[in-house]
């Protein structure tokens, strides 16, 4: 068998990895703005939301396959492997098969929803109908991905990532500039499922030689993944809808130019959101292959303060400096329409970074039942109140739903950490992960942004320099106060020491093969 890496060694592969995808995207979109319109632009970013949509054609099957082929590899049992995987690769031929149809069949009608310019809208229909087959190869190789996933090969996987990132977002840069608009990027998008059908299935085989890529209809394997992939699927659902109503209600009632708006922050700051779902994802198999105790415990109550810190210190920052940011990347006019919207929405997501630890957690010890419910109660109330404050006040609306829904998140972390752990230290764990680090960001965010509100930052070093001194005096703060609270128990030693032993590992590596 093939050895898994360390937790430490995927969440620094992933983390790598998300940087230099955010990167590539920061390059791109102000190119794909210049070239095909602000309109277009927000054309593409609904075909992409309908693309995101299509994905719940997996039906959850995603993560289930993750789960049982992580946990059936830890057993060493290739059967059920294989059980697992080719169930779910049946499933998909018929649930592809059907709603990306849908999609083709029905492009025009599915279009016809938002408002778009007359001349643009035959593009924009066609590009669709491109997408809708893209949607359906997507299909399996997400299924093939999961192997290296659920063997813990994070390094292997975005070694390729990253090599594809580089080609796709290259080839990107071409087709916006040479004139081939959205059709010609959506062209792209399906030439670029192809190529990760092939290479993902290497993959997989490479790491699982017994490993079978074919469909293979099983009912104890479609009853078994689809018992915890109906929850998965709600899930998808939920969060889809909630991650996509802001969009929707704009391109229905205001324009795909506000779409736009909305979308260039927007994807830039999830993709910088990135990094602590990278750091999260490594989280869900190693809690798969674990036996519920102190142990189990402990990473949890770490995980919860290390992801909480994480996102603080790259998003309270990047909100204080974003206005700066989005004039000199985009263009002032495209900053002040878009700024206080990514200044909460930057606010929400660094309140929000503990929840990939209680993601992870229930879904590795398959309380996907309790997901589902938290999730869909909360998505139904903030699909509503988002619904009400974009109509009411526009972009900005998606922002101030975002902030207030962070601290619903946090509060979750706490209540099910609780619920699953006996001898659970709420107040403990209340104040060090969420309360305390939340209530110096807050107090940081305010000073800071009243420092530099008359300072005239204009250029890219200004920026940088400005980003780098509020992120180091952050991380500073947390540290500092951690450990002034808790002394020898504070989990920024604990970490600090971790890195340490990390380090000095590395060096000893290093100095061998010297």
């Amino acid at each position: 068998m093939i050895k898994p890496k360390s937790l430490f060694s995927n969440a620094l592969w992933n983390i790598s990895a998300t940087i230099l995808m955010a990167l590539a995207g920061f390059l791109i979109v102000p190119v794909l703005i210049k070239e095909i319109g602000i309109e277009n632009f927000g054309i593409y970013a609904i075909i992409l939301m309908v693309g995101g949509f299509a994905q719940l054609q997996s039906l959850g099957l995603g993560e289930a396959t993750l789960k049982y082929v992580s946990q059936y590899y830890a057993k060493n049992d290739i059967k059920g492997v294989n059980r697992v995987l080719g169930s779910t690769l049946t499933v998909y031929i018929f649930s592809g098969t059907i709603i990306s149809g849908l999609i083709i069949l029905f492009s025009t009608y599915i279009i016809g929803l938002f408002k778009l310019s007359p001349e643009n809208f035959s593009n924009a229909s066609y590009a669709l109908r491109v997408s809708g087959a893209s949607f359906l190869i997507t299909m399996f190789s997400s299924a093939f991905k999961t192997i290296p996933e659920a063997v813990q090969r994070y390094d292997v996987l975005n070694k390729y990532n990253l090599i594809m990132m580089i080609l796709r977002y290259t080839s990107m840069y071409f087709v916006a500039t040479l004139g081939g608009g959205i059709v010609g990027l959506t062209y792209l998008t399906l030439v670029s499922a192809i190529f990760d059908v092939f290479i993902y299935g290497f993959l997989a085989k490479k790491m699982i030689p017994e490993i079978s890529l074919y469909p293979n209809f099983q009912k104890h394997g479609i009853h078994e993944v689809f018992g915890y992939g109906i929850f998965s699927f709600l899930n998808d659902l939920i969060q889809k809808i909630s991650t996509y109503v802001d969009q929707f209600v704009l391109g229905v009632f205001f324009s795909a130019a506000s779409v736009g708006y909305l979308t260039a922050p927007k994807d830039l700051i999830i993709k910088a959101q990135g990094l602590t779902g990278a750091v999260s994802q490594a989280l869900f198999p190693r809690f798969s292959s674990m036996e519920e105790g102190e142990e189990m415990k402990r990473l949890y109550v770490t995980s919860l303060w290390v992801l909480t810190i994480f996102s603080i210190i790259i998003f309270v920052p990047l909100a204080i400096i974003i206005p700066y940011f989005l004039s000199k990347w985009l263009t002032p006019a495209f900053a002040q329409n878009g700024s206080s919207f990514a200044r909460l929405f930057c606010l929400g997501v660094a309140f929000n970074g503990g929840v990939s630890a209680y993601f992870a957690l229930l879904k590795g010890t398959g309380r996907i039942k309790w997901l589902t419910n938290i999730i869909s109660t909360l998505t139904v109330i903030s699909i509503f109140s988002s619904f009400i404050l974009v109509y009411k006040f526009g972009i900005i609306g998606s922002g101030i739903r975002i902030l207030l829904f962070s601290w619903v998140g946090s509060t979750l972390c706490i209540y099910i950490g609780k619920k699953v752990f006996l001898d659970f230290n709420t107040l403990r764990v209340a104040f060090e992960t969420t309360i305390v680090p939340v209530f110096l960001s807050l107090v940081f965010f305010y000073m800071a942004s009243s420092v530099l509100h008359n300072q005239n930052i204009s250029t890219w070093w200004e920026i940088i320099y400005f980003y780098t001194i509020l992120l180091g005096l952050l991380v500073l703060i947390q540290f500092v106060v951690n450990w002034l609270i808790y002394k020898e128990e504070a989990i920024s030693l604990i970490l600090i020491n971790k890195i340490k032993y990390q380090a000095s590992n590395l060096i000893l590596r290093l100095h061998k093969n010297v």
